[in-house]
């Protein structure tokens, strides 16, 4: 797979719902060994915990000013609290699922802090991938690599089931941050995952004379990727092309069932069973305790199994002092009455043991929202021939979940590569060195024109029928298709064209409303969501009426751009919007 980069480096940022970091590798690394890229090592003060990536937590000051990012925002926040410091700093975590559930980013967005404060998204977004631009850019210096900004292929990656409002505003915190404009490139996360994947070694194969040969997949081979992350859960299809380039075989699909829901889910029984005042005062006064508690869940979390026992859970001495022995006995005694058909949970001095069918029915919002997905997209006849699953992100190096998925589909292989939740970080690096390795993909919405088209009788309401300036018979506020959900686009592709004619004679300029929806056909722009608008002028007026331009659409790797072409001087205006 040849590159086609004018750039000596590829760098990616995996900003994730709960961990984020960065991995980047030269063109000559590349060629040498694709997945060998360079990874920072994180640390955090407390519990000397080491790993390849970093919370997704910011800390500003009380100016409002950035403080510090990931393991050293949660370390500073600890201390500020131990010290009664911390009312004034704004402290935020798992942002990232913010963009998710908003139906619309807009730039005025505001973020709320743990304890309630509210600052710019946009100003916090891109402080943290400021944070991890600079320190990469240091970390290449420490290396030997005098390179600037605008020498790297910047990669940032986003979730495939993302609005696309929330990947043109991570666009837009990425520029505010100071990577350049031209040299960066957004990469869907579960592709990114994809791409991982074509470079490690997956098939066992015998030959005739009964050696034994590794590979990777082969051309023709359709496989399913389950990007598991923190927050959400992106899936998706590929099928290998000549060359070693895929091609995407359905529309990305995915939901929130990530591991903060099980996270969620814990905290919920931690609450059942010191009492929720008892957690909330815990949780206010003793920060540093309970990002340690968090920190230790996270690991037993991704070593769960079918063949655990029990959670044993070790009580803080600072929770304690709000929850004696004696109420906490009470409690637990409580719980497990109403409890009786199960195993009882245990208190051993500092150590609570929680049964493991507690622990287990903390999955099951997630898991069975990820299964219940799963067995709908195996039914669909493009995806049942998939040779494989491969699970890749930080929630697939859960065991339970493991087990559960290769459980649920006997028949197909599941994969779960070493260190999955390096998976899309790895494979950003690689598509920054091969950025048009993804040759089709398939159309999450229908895209089209808004405006008046020809009316058409029977099908169009009586009540928006007008006659326009020129006579002709129009309807009011139509949705012109040009590009329908499901259509299979490669990279490059120009859809049909559509006329836009000015309103009156003396108009001076064409505006041209650019609109999704997640139907297949919608005959009016009601419901449907602008995403752009292309303004030409058009001042020369001696030819009144008959002035146009026709429309099109041109889907490249990563955005889309819209084309006026003048009718008359063929005269081409653009602009572009995020499209995947």
């Amino acid at each position: 797979m040849a590159t086609t980069n004018r750039h000596i480096i590829s760098a990616a940022i995996d900003f994730g719902t709960t961990f984020s970091g960065y991995a980047f590798s030269t063109i000559k690394d590349f060629h040498t060994s694709p997945n060998q890229v360079c990874l920072m090592k994180w640390k955090a003060m407390s519990g000397a915990l080491e790993s390849q990536k970093t919370p997704s937590c910011v800390l500003f000051s009380p100016d409002k000013k950035f403080s510090s990012f990931g393991f050293q925002a949660e370390d500073k926040y600890a201390e500020l609290a131990a010290d009664e410091m911390e009312n004034e700093w704004y402290f935020f975590q798992r942002f990232k699922m913010d963009l998710y559930k908003a139906k619309n980013v807009t730039a005025d967005m505001e973020l709320t802090s743990i304890d309630g404060k509210t600052l710019l998204a946009i100003d916090v977004f891109s402080a943290a991938i400021g944070y991890l631009k600079d320190h990469l850019l240091q970390t290449c210096t420490k290396q030997g690599l005098d390179v600037l900004a605008h020498d790297i292929q910047w990669v940032l990656t986003v979730p495939a089931i993302w609005d696309d409002s929330a990947k043109l505003f991570m666009r837009k915190a990425a520029i505010k941050a100071g990577i350049p404009s031209d040299a960066l490139l957004l990469a869907l996360e579960p592709e990114a995952a994809a791409m991982y994947c074509q470079h490690i070694h997956l098939n066992m194969s015998t030959g005739s004379d009964g050696s034994k040969t590794i590979s990777t997949f082969n051309h023709g081979t359709k496989y399913m990727v389950i990007d598991a992350g923190g927050g959400t859960v992106d899936i998706t299809v590929h099928q290998v092309q000549e060359g070693g380039t895929l091609k995407e075989i359905c529309a990305a699909s995915g939901g929130d069932w990530g591991g903060t829901m099980v996270d969620k889910g814990f905290e919920r029984l931690l609450s059942i069973i010191f009492s929720q005042d008892v957690i909330n005062t815990f949780t206010l006064e003793n920060i540093e305790d309970i990002l340690e508690i968090r920190r230790a869940f996270e690991i037993k979390k991704r070593t769960m199994s079918e063949n655990n026992n029990s959670l044993t859970f070790s009580i803080h001495a600072s929770l304690l002092d709000i929850c004696n022995h004696q109420s906490l006995y009470a409690s637990i005694n409580k719980f497990n009455a109403a409890n009786s058909e199960n195993m009882p949970m245990k208190l051993k001095k500092t150590k609570l043991c929680i049964p493991f069918q507690y622990i287990k029915s903390l999955f099951d919002e997630s898991i069975n929202g990820i299964l219940s997905h799963l067995k709908k997209m195996m039914d669909d006849p493009r995806v049942a021939d998939i040779s494989s699953i491969i699970m890749v992100g930080g929630y697939s190096e859960c065991s339970f979940l493991q087990e559960r998925v290769i459980k649920a589909f006997p028949s197909t292989h599941v994969i779960v590569p070493s260190e999955p939740g390096l998976a899309v970080l790895k494979g950003a690096v690689i598509t920054g060195h091969t950025p048009s390795a993804i040759t089709h993909r398939v159309c999450r919405y229908t895209y089209g024109i808004g405006g008046d088209g020809r009316f058409k009788e029977n099908i169009h309401d009586e009540k928006r029928k007008f006659v326009d300036a020129r006579g002709q018979v129009k309807c009011r506020g139509t949705f012109n298709r040009l590009v329908s959900a499901g259509d299979v686009i490669k990279v490059g592709y120009k859809s049909q064209g559509f006329r836009v004619c000015v309103a009156d004679k003396k108009r001076t300029n064409i505006r041209i409303d650019v609109y999704i929806s997640e139907q297949e056909n919608p005959l009016y722009r009601d419901g449907c969501k602008i995403i752009g608008t292309l303004e030409v002028d058009m001042p020369d007026t001696t030819m009144g009426l008959n002035r146009g331009v026709d429309i099109q659409m041109v889907f490249g790797s990563s955005e889309l751009t819209v084309e006026a072409t003048d009718k008359h001087s063929g005269k081409k205006h653009s602009a572009n919007f995020e499209f995947i």
